[in-house]
């Protein structure tokens, strides 16, 4: 079923390029030594994606993975970034990194627009690039050193491995300094191949190679498939050294082979265990960021990532815990300090993840969320309601329940707007794409005899995407996501970041979030216009009944699809497997009904 995306910004290179060299000189003016870090880290980041947009460009018109003049120019500066960022972590942030003055992009640089992809490590699952610049300090003395990155990530990743060689050595007054290349992996996701271009075909066979990426994924095949072309060119597995983002191997489609070249590589690795949660001097540690917001720690950082939040929040008793897909959660901790607990849950290194905390304050004081109390180079630290309950659901069927419901839509819709040319943040799925997605999964679901019902959205789509205002919508509305405070004020949790999830739906009009509202809660006619009229009422502009009935089997599509390879990815938890099958029928029977409501008369409807 159709669930993942990539989240792509559409960037003009020379306006990207002017803000990264002004968000590097404000971050390196800043004074607080970890808020000038992560600013560092965040211009880092943001000139990674524009290399990578820069080189994707290049290499299409090449033919082949060859730099040109403007990505060489923006790499140059990204390793210049890396080796700051490395020197400022090891300092314990006490570095300030030097002026910097970069050059125009050259003539004849890609005139754009550009498709910069976010690097999901960076933005979900918690990869700081500085791990990778201590991991390669055992590069050390391995000269020529080819440090070969994989885009999207690779790119940034390649740089620091470079920065943290030259750390430790690997660069001496200049001379042997690590080359830096990148190449992109195309092809069948578990067969990929790569096509490198004359820069990197010039690298001799008896050099050292260091290949950088997040993963090893399902298959292996984007870090094998380099090492493939390296070792078909005569270079020496022990002259070839891996940097994955976690100590696995390569998932279940990987074959025999693939596995077996992976135990035999180096690989070298620093975990976020190792790096952040127990670092070796505190001001590099999360406890200690966590400390500069709320005070000193009553006791030690509590994990409650993967589904661990319910016990905390529901009792150890598994009865009527809702069901989670635990790989997919973002890292989180319980905090205590000064008789108050603190939820610090992972939001995001890049610009996009340190912006949740402006969202966060916003709908606090809306009075929407609990309050945020700081965000530190990737964390996000807010209240956590003690005294606030579950939602039951008596609450949640009562118009009340919806009223508040509809005055909170109204205002994200109103405070939060996306760019709708996808410069500023990702852009979100169009209407044909969350049409197509509604007939695969649909289809999946059900057989041949969905066509029918769903063959009416792919041209719908086409009228309706005008419509479209795009806003950051929250995306998660189901039951368990709200809770009711002592004075009875109604709270939604986990509300800042789920448009920008490694998932194909980004923002989205608010028509989007009353169809999700009118999926989760079951709201018959009378109910679902009532929150149609607030809802745009509270927004400032009318929601469209016509563009709600259009997305809610889209939603219940998606979610449908999200619940089922949830499913296939818990058969080692038979607990959580069993509640997630069960959301995956409820989400079946919701999606069945929606789509017999709107079959039309010559087409057979769908059976749950």
């Amino acid at each position: 079923m159709l669930v993942y995306g990539d989240a792509v910004r559409v960037a003009d290179p020379v306006a990207e390029w002017s803000e990264v060299r002004l968000a590097w000189r404000r971050a390196c003016g800043e004074a607080e030594p970890l808020s000038r870090h992560a600013g560092l880290a965040q211009t880092f980041i943001a000139a990674g994606e524009l290399a990578q947009g820069l080189a994707d460009a290049e290499a299409e018109a090449a033919g082949a993975d060859e730099p040109g003049p403007a990505s060489l120019l923006v790499m140059d500066a990204l390793r210049d970034m890396a080796r700051a960022l490395l020197a400022s972590w090891e300092s314990g942030f006490d570095t300030r990194p030097p002026p910097q003055d970069w050059s125009d992009l050259p003539a004849g640089a890609p005139a754009g627009p550009l498709r910069c992809k976010r690097p999901e490590g960076y933005a979900f699952y918690a990869l700081y690039p500085e791990g990778y610049g201590v991991a390669a300090r055992a590069l050390a003395g391995r000269e020529p050193l080819h440090v070969i990155g994989l885009r999207s990530i690779g790119t940034g990743l390649a740089a620091m491995a470079a920065a943290g060689a030259a750390a430790a050595g690997a660069e001496a007054a200049g001379e042997g300094a690590a080359t830096v290349h990148t190449v992109r992996p195309g092809g069948d996701p578990f067969r990929r191949g790569v096509s490198p271009g004359p820069r990197l075909r010039a690298a001799p066979a008896d050099a050292c190679f260091a290949i950088a990426d997040e993963g090893p994924g399902l298959s292996g095949s984007s870090f094998g498939c380099v090492a493939d072309w390296l070792r078909d060119r005569g270079a020496a597995p022990e002259r070839i050294a891996l940097l994955p983002s976690h100590a696995g191997e390569p998932g279940p489609q990987a074959d025999p082979r693939r596995r077996a070249q992976w135990r035999r590589l180096r690989r070298l690795h620093i975990p976020f265990d190792t790096l952040v949660l127990r670092a070796d001097a505190p001001r590099r540690g999360l406890q200690g960021w966590v400390e500069s917001v709320v005070g000193p720690l009553d006791g030690p950082l509590r994990e409650i990532s993967g589904g661990g939040w319910r016990t905390v929040q529901r009792g150890s008793s598994e009865e009527g815990w809702p069901a989670v897909n635990a790989g997919q959660e973002r890292l989180k901790f319980l905090a205590s300090a000064g008789g108050r607990r603190w939820l610090v849950k992972f939001s995001g290194l890049d610009r996009i993840g340190a912006a949740a905390l402006g969202r966060a304050e916003r709908l606090a004081e809306a009075g929407f969320t609990p309050a945020p109390a700081g965000w530190r180079h990737g964390f996000l630290v807010e209240r956590w309601r003690d005294d606030a309950r579950p939602a039951p659901d008596e609450a949640l069927r009562g118009a009340r329940f919806r009223d508040r419901l509809a005055d909170y839509l109204g205002f994200r819709a109103r405070a939060f707007p996306a760019d709708p040319s996808g410069g500023a943040v990702p852009l979100g799925a169009s209407l044909a794409d969350l049409a197509h997605m509604l007939a695969v999964n649909a289809a999946e679901a059900f057989g041949p005899e969905a066509h029918g019902a769903t063959a009416p959205y792919r041209d719908r789509a086409v009228m309706l995407q005008r419509r479209v205002v795009p806003v950051i919508t929250d995306n998660r509305l189901m039951a368990p996501e709200w809770l009711v405070a002592p004075d009875g004020t109604i709270l939604k949790t986990d509300a800042l970041d789920h448009a920008f999830s490694h998932d194909l739906v980004g923002p989205q009009d608010v028509a989007w979030d009353v169809a999700g509202a009118a999926v989760e809660f079951g709201l018959d006619a009378p109910a679902l216009a009532r929150l149609i009229e607030r809802t745009g009422s509270a927004a400032g502009r009318p929601v469209d009944p016509e563009f709600v009935a259009f997305l809610a089997p889209c939603y219940a599509a998606f979610h449908l699809g999200a619940a089922e390879m949830a499913v296939a990815a818990h058969a080692g938890w038979p607990e959580e497997e069993a509640r997630l099958r069960a959301l995956a029928q409820r989400r079946r029977d919701s999606l069945a009904a929606l789509l017999k409501r709107d079959a039309p008369a010559a087409a057979p409807a769908p059976s749950s």
